[in-house]
């Protein structure tokens, strides 16, 4: 459910980058958080075998 909520949010960002409603340089620092967080949460399912 968390990496779906990633994934959900991650589109939205994009969005905003397409509608020209914030530019990519500024949403950059966020997708890479975002990343970051996807990793985690992936390693975590790995390491509880869910």
């Amino acid at each position: 459910m968390a990496f779906g909520s990633t994934h959900e949010l991650q589109t939205q960002l994009q969005l905003l980058i397409d509608l020209n409603f914030i530019s990519e340089t500024k949403i950059l620092p966020l997708k890479e958080l975002l990343t970051e967080i996807q990793k985690m949460i992936y390693s975590l399912k790995t390491s509880l075998k869910l």
